[in-house]
């Protein structure tokens, strides 16, 4: 089993965990036979769909407002903030993560939210995951019906799992990472990163790497990575294209040695 650990981590732009700045414009495909309802009101006149890798994306303020929910847009940063009772989520243009509940936990999409015609698309499991709401796809008429009076349980968008820490945990000294993942992703991936995010930048380095048949990566860290941050766990193939991931809320507490 091969492994290599960074002795000097790499700092990363949006990803290692951000989309391509022209992703979302080459294969987007606006589909205007597929009909949009939340809470039985028609919002297709105001966006329609569009499919992107054969997800369905729908434009979130359209969709969050009718379920009567806040949304504030930071253009400077590129931010969407989505906040309905005591659930929120917070996006970034261009980025895989998705943080949810001011940091609660985090989870990666399988498509970034980007702008289409001067509105913010994301997927539509994206909306049904942060506040619980029902989704249906009605084949016989093309509709994507949104019900708030229906609910929905978390659907993760890949089946990978860092599953020796869980949501919360403090890393204090040297940690093996497990990582379980489905023959799909393992046999598609050449490279597996472990990265670690500043949750108020989604920037960071790359901790740990390995080949697609590690399933343990070790990370080691340091005085200077203390703080709450987010780690992700992400496969790429050999085009150097995310794949899929998991990502945690830790907290990093390493003493210095005197």
């Amino acid at each position: 089993m091969s492994k290599i650990f960074l002795k000097a981590a790499v700092f990363l732009t949006a990803i290692a965990i951000t989309a391509v700045s022209s992703l979302g414009f080459t294969s987007v495909l606006a589909d205007s036979n597929i009909r949009l309802v939340v809470n039985g009101n028609d919002i297709t006149e105001l966006s329609a769909p569009v499919i992107q890798n054969d997800r369905t994306l729908v434009p979130i303020r359209f969709v969050t407002e009718e379920l009567g929910a806040t949304v504030t847009w930071d253009g400077e940063n590129r931010t969407v903030l989505v906040e309905k009772d005591s659930m929120s989520i917070f996006l970034r243009i261009g980025s895989y993560i998705v943080d949810y509940n001011h940091g609660e936990k985090y989870m990666l999409s399988d498509v970034a939210p980007m702008i289409i015609n001067d509105r913010t698309y994301v997927p539509l499991r994206l909306i049904s995951n942060a506040f619980g709401t029902g989704i249906d796809w009605i084949d016989e008429t093309r509709t994507v019906v949104v019900d708030s009076s229906k609910s929905s349980t978390v659907q993760p968008f890949f089946d990978i799992t860092i599953t020796s820490l869980k949501n919360g945990d403090i890393i204090s000294s040297e940690s093996q990472v497990n990582i379980s993942a489905a023959q799909k992703y393992l046999t598609a991936a050449t490279e597996i990163r472990l990265l670690l995010l500043d949750p108020s930048t989604a920037r960071g380095f790359i901790v740990a790497r390995g080949t697609n048949t590690d399933s343990t990566l070790k990370y080691i860290p340091k005085p200077e990575d203390n703080g709450n941050k987010i780690l992700v766990a992400a496969f790429y193939d050999a085009s150097g294209q995310f794949i899929g991931g998991d990502s945690l809320a830790v907290s990093v507490k390493v003493v210095p040695e005197v």
